[in-house]
């Protein structure tokens, strides 16, 4: 509910300021849209196929063998992340930044997701996001990251 507050001062243009519930409610809404994509009604239309490349299948397994090494169930929750926020890719894949390293570059077509420490990055073709890789971001990953993706990109 959207309250006027007339007895306080405010600046040239204000009139309405919505309670700390309020703002607390609308911001996890904003919050669950974000997550799932949906941020306006035209968003749902659009909907793309998320398809793995073998390499960032690979990669994912390699990620989770180590980790499960050491402790199984953080490796089932990174899995169980990964793969949630992969899936979420289907609505709105855009919203997600381009990446740094490889913009600078004029590669502009690859996006990424971040879980934890690793860097998902994915590229949007037609009705296709294709899931390029899966590294590990705490790595100086420039020129892996250009290896990799031009290697990949013929995997396609």
């Amino acid at each position: 509910m959207v309250k006027k507050m007339d007895d306080e001062p405010r600046p040239e243009g204000t009139g309405y300021r919505r309670s700390p519930e309020e703002l607390h409610s609308g911001f996890n809404t904003f919050l669950n849209a974000l997550k799932g994509g949906v941020l306006n009604p035209e968003c749902t239309n659009k909907k793309y196929f998320v398809k793995w490349t073998a390499p960032a299948r690979e990669d994912v397994n390699e990620i989770i063998d180590f980790i499960s090494k050491n402790n199984i169930n953080y490796a089932i929750k990174i899995l169980d992340n990964i793969e949630e926020d992969v899936k979420n890719l289907g609505v709105f894949p855009e919203r997600y930044r381009i990446v740094p390293e490889l913009e600078k570059y004029g590669y502009l077509i690859y996006r990424e997701i971040i879980v934890e420490y690793w860097r998902i990055i994915y590229k949007i073709e037609n009705k296709y996001v294709y899931i390029m890789l899966v590294i590990d971001g705490r790595r100086n990953i420039e020129d892996l990251l250009l290896k990799k993706l031009i290697l990949r990109e013929n995997e396609i």
